[in-house]
């Protein structure tokens, strides 16, 4: 069990450090080879063994995939205003929005008017 939690801080710390997800392959062969060598030492059953090992793989790899993810969605959240902001500005200047009707459209609705 202790590989398993270990595992899972290890999984958050590089994914918050940005590491690339191949960074986990020394952490798990460490942690599985820990979790083979203490329930050997320890004379527990083979399918406790298994258990471990199997924890000790999947833990950090799907807490690297939540925080990996958690922290895109907080960077995006952050970057979208700005990014509308930008994007209206660069509407703004490069199309002008007309402040008075031009006078064909004018003419045309004060017929619309008086119909």
């Amino acid at each position: 069990m202790f590989f398993v939690i270990v595992g899972a801080a290890a999984g958050v710390f590089l994914a918050l450090r940005r590491y690339p997800v191949f960074s986990l392959v020394p952490v798990v062969a460490i942690f599985v080879a820990g979790a083979i060598v203490t329930g050997i030492a320890a004379g527990y059953d083979p399918r406790t063994i298994g258990i471990e090992i199997l924890g000790s793989v999947v833990s950090p790899q799907l807490t690297y995939i939540a925080a990996s993810v958690a922290a895109y969605l907080i960077r995006f959240s952050r970057l979208l205003p700005c990014v509308q902001a930008a994007i209206a500005r660069e509407l703004g200047t490069a199309f002008e929005v007309p402040r008075a009707l031009p006078p064909e459209m004018a003419a045309l609705l004060t017929k619309l008017e008086y119909a």
